[in-house]
């Protein structure tokens, strides 16, 4: 899979951040030393727990995708200049098939890359706007209650304090997703997995996100459409048979 560069990551960024801030300018950068409550004064953070991407160890050439892949990001805006700016930092993974200690870098899809901004322009409106958002519109996360929260071993994030994020504080959020079904004490402890459902439509500008209702509409009518074209065909295949 090619690794999408930063610049991927800025254009498709550029491209929905104008669709609902269209006179605003917002920038988007890349640090591997972003730290989790070492915010400068303006700035709040938000984080990501379970972006899809996909790793390649470099030891023993071990392919694997995750569901679970952390980003963190800071977010700072200036209501006078009407301006603002992101940083963020994807965790890398480390190969669970070979000794290797190295953590690899996640490598996104442009869909991967649409989903995490989707989210992540809802956690701008929200933060940095103050804007009520109706979240039920993003794709869902779904997975085991038990599990919720918790990061895989293999994952860089592992080693990261999150307290900041998970202490109440009002100018940071952690979206681990929302829960399948409940788990009574005493359960087995299910398999570390989590999965998106219907992340495709991140990929689309958000003027196209029909709801189920438009897109029933949109069947029938096409439907509609079909029946009355066979209808004609039908008739003038009849007509000339008739002439003949």
């Amino acid at each position: 899979m090619k690794k999408l560069n930063m610049n991927g990551w800025r254009r498709i960024f550029r491209e929905m951040i104008q669709e609902v801030k269209p006179n605003h300018v917002w920038s988007l950068k890349m640090d591997q030393r972003l730290e989790c409550g070492h915010l400068e004064p303006g700035w709040t953070q938000v984080l990501q727990e379970h972006a899809h991407a996909r790793f390649t160890c470099s030891q023993c050439q071990y392919s694997w995708s995750s569901h679970r892949v952390a980003i963190l990001f800071h977010l700072h805006w200036e209501q006078q200049e009407r301006r603002g700016a992101v940083w963020m930092r994807p965790f890398k993974q480390k190969c669970s098939e070979c000794p290797s200690e190295k953590y690899e870098e996640a490598q996104f899809t442009d869909a991967d890359v649409a989903s995490v901004i989707h989210h992540l322009i809802f956690d701008i409106r929200e933060k940095c706007y103050r804007e009520h958002v109706d979240r039920g519109e993003l794709p869902e996360v779904f997975w085991d209650v038990a599990t919720a929260g918790l990061r895989h071993p293999q994952c860089e994030a592992f080693r990261i304090d999150l307290s900041p994020l998970r202490g109440g504080q009002a100018e940071v959020a952690v979206h681990p997703g929302r829960p399948q079904g409940a788990v009574q004490p005493g359960d087995p402890q299910p398999p570390l997995h989590c999965w998106i459902v219907n992340n495709q439509s991140a990929a689309l500008p958000l003027t196209q996100r029909l709801n189920p209702t438009a897109q029933c509409v949109r069947i029938v009518a096409a439907c509609a459409v079909l029946t009355v074209v066979i209808l004609v065909v039908i008739g003038l295949v009849w007509f000339f048979r008739r002439i003949l």
